[in-house]
């Protein structure tokens, strides 16, 4: 489920950032001003550094000429070299936001591209493009759930469910997802609500139990929405799974 959350928001994010970017371009042409692609297909990269050559190219010209070049680029020692390598990318994860998941994210791209640059790029040309983009695309998604959690239990607790390869129960990932919520809160709700089997013809006292039951789920879900909206938390939100409960 974490991968599945995570592969959609690696969809949405792109859509979002290329979707203005191309409105911006068609709306400039309209106007008679012709601006750069933004955006060139960054999903087909077969490496982080092809990525970053795709994804936001606005971004990484400006880095690269205003940040990046001043401070010596690669005609410098190795050290300076890994430096602006860091700096660079911790400012443009700052760029993103304010928050130390932004920087980490940032620190993260620049990490891999150090080690691919130094290292790893040799060998990577070597594997079949069918691996390299899986690779690549693996490193991209771990990294958009790095920037979408700004709460750092919740980007921890994502990230052990993604590589955890072990059957976990829907309540425990509402509950893993969310530290306010207790597991067995979750597992008691979803006890009442899904594992409770009505007769054919159920009596009316029970028809009306199921459905005080199922409001009062309904209920607890929307405070759990209105509480998190209220802390300004970004999440990979589960709980409007919680609605969905009927009896089976």
């Amino acid at each position: 489920m974490y991968w599945l959350a995570a592969i959609a928001y690696t969809l949405q994010i792109y859509f979002d950032f290329s979707g203005y970017s191309d409105m911006a371009i068609g709306l400039g042409r309209m106007f008679g001003f012709h601006f750069l692609e933004n955006f060139n297909y960054p999903y087909i990269s077969l490496s982080v550094t092809e990525f970053w050559r795709r994804w936001h190219i606005s971004l990484s010209t400006w880095f690269r000429d205003y940040v990046y070049i001043p401070l010596g680029g690669n005609r410098v020692s190795r050290g300076k070299w890994v430096r602006n390598i860091l700096v660079v990318w911790g400012l443009t994860g700052l760029w993103h936001g304010a928050d130390w998941n932004f920087l980490l994210w940032g620190l993260y791209y620049g990490v891999l591209l150090l080690i691919e640059k130094l290292w790893l790029g040799k060998y990577l040309e070597r594997l079949p493009k069918a691996l390299r983009w899986l690779l690549c695309m693996i490193i991209v998604c771990i990294g958009w759930v790095m920037f979408n959690l700004t709460d750092f239990v919740q980007m921890r607790c994502a990230l052990a469910r993604m590589f955890s390869f072990t059957h976990v129960a829907l309540s425990q990932s509402l509950a893993a997802d969310v530290s306010i919520v207790p597991a067995a809160a979750v597992d008691a709700a979803r006890a009442r609500i899904l594992h409770t089997r009505l007769p054919a013809r159920a009596p009316r006292r029970e028809l009306w139990r199921r459905d005080r039951a199922q409001r009062r789920v309904s209920g607890a879900a929307g405070r759990v929405h209105r509480l998190f909206r209220e802390r300004d938390v970004q999440s990979v939100h589960l709980f409007p799974l919680l609605r969905r409960f009927r009896y089976v």
